[in-house]
């Protein structure tokens, strides 16, 4: 497990597949940031940004930080030989070095919580870090599009927080904050071509379900940092989904998205009108259109109010 759990009590109309109710016994050794564990600990961080004046508020944040500790130290990897960073599940308490696309929610979560400046540089770093992965999962496949999951190579190398030195982005208004952007992510030369899919042991699911995740990743942290090149990695993919996805009536999934002539597997998600589409068009909107200040998304990217009026007797 990632941290400890808050208490050992659960709510008794709370029907957890993992754990039985009452007692906060884990009943699998399963651990994972993608499918049956995402918005768990998504929604520590999203209720403490919701409830920020109040006591329930700080405890989520304190269990958000907790969560993030563990996830530092026992599931990001770096890839081999070209060092992608990203992160893996665990098994019985060893490294399956498999991530899914639905894990693409996390470095958006991680620059929704970094702290402004210098003091969230190193969270702001490892989730460009890990933007940079999802959006090469899609830019490495010849449709453009990423596979729902895929088993990396893990590098001998591990990954350590390290917070480089960068520049300090401007004075705080809307939702960009002054950040550290990492020297890799500034303005440079053109980068050589490199070949990433050398870093990726086998596909393990090459269909794609026109899911929300790395879109809405590229758009927290364009939101946070201003920084062009997450708009053009968005853009980009929603070029290959409207070349390989759209149909007459409607837009379908791909089910192998490592062919050159891929094939639709004639279904559409709701999450794509829900989510998908929604973070694209926020994406290329004035960051003025629900500021983070005023709203927070929950995991189907439905804008929540900030009760900054809340009290604590709200949860007596």
């Amino acid at each position: 497990p990632l941290d400890d759990a808050d208490d050992d009590t659960a709510d008794d109309d709370d029907d957890d597949d993992l754990a039985p109710r009452r007692r906060a016994q884990f009943k699998s050794s399963h651990v994972s940031l993608g499918a049956l564990g995402d918005s768990f600990y998504e929604y520590r961080l999203k209720t403490a940004l919701q409830l920020p004046e109040s006591l329930q508020g700080r405890r989520y944040r304190r269990m958000y930080d907790e969560t993030l500790r563990g996830i530092k130290r026992h599931l990001v990897r770096t890839s081999s030989p070209n060092g992608l960073v990203y992160v893996t599940e665990l098994k019985a308490g060893r490294a399956t070095n498999r991530m899914d696309h639905l894990a693409c929610f996390v470095p958006g979560m991680i620059a929704l919580g970094a702290a402004p400046g210098r003091a969230g540089a190193a969270d702001l770093e490892l989730a460009a870090d890990l933007a940079f992965t999802c959006a090469t999962l899609y830019a490495m496949q010849p449709t453009g599009l990423a596979p729902e999951a895929v088993v990396f190579k893990e590098s001998k190398r591990p990954w350590h927080e390290n917070a480089t030195a960068g520049v300090v982005m401007g004075a705080a208004r809307g939702d960009r904050l002054p950040v550290l952007l990492p020297k890799r992510q500034q303005p440079a030369k053109p980068l050589p071509a490199v070949d990433y899919s050398r870093d990726i042991a086998h596909v393990e699911s090459p269909h794609f379900y026109l899911r929300p995740e790395t879109i809405e990743s590229l758009f927290v942290l364009y939101r946070r940092t201003g920084d062009p090149l997450f708009l053009h990695q968005a853009w980009t993919i929603f070029e290959a989904i409207e070349q390989h996805c759209r149909t007459p009536s409607a837009y379908s999934g791909i089910e192998d998205v490592t062919k050159e002539a891929p094939v639709q597997d004639d279904s559409m998600q709701s999450f794509f009108l829900a989510e998908t589409l929604k973070y694209l068009y926020l994406m290329f909107s004035p960051g003025e259109l629900l500021p983070f200040s005023q709203y927070v998304f929950n995991t189907e990217a439905h804008p929540l109010p900030v009760e900054v009026a809340v009290t604590d007797h709200a949860f007596a």
